[in-house]
């Protein structure tokens, strides 16, 4: 995961993020998959706010962990269904 911070370094930008996954079984690889760069997206009315408070230098680091969460989530849920 790389943060940047926005314009005039006041504040965190939205994180980008790549990863690889590989599944095996008994040693054997069954699947591989990533993405690469991407960055999180809210939804759209709270993903309107957060970009309103970046660009009014409002998302600092407090604000990490709701990035982290939404990632590990997308990153579990790609997991998840792998062969559906």
């Amino acid at each position: 995961m790389k943060d940047g911070f926005n314009w005039g370094g006041k504040a965190l930008n939205k994180p980008e993020v790549s990863f690889t996954a590989k599944v095996t079984k008994n040693g054997q690889l069954l699947a591989s998959f990533g993405e690469s760069k991407f960055t999180t997206k809210y939804g759209s009315f709270k993903d309107i706010a957060v970009n309103a408070q970046i660009a009014a230098f409002k998302w600092g680091a407090e604000d990490e962990p709701k990035d982290i969460e939404l990632i590990s989530k997308t990153i579990v849920d790609d997991v998840y269904n792998v062969g559906k």
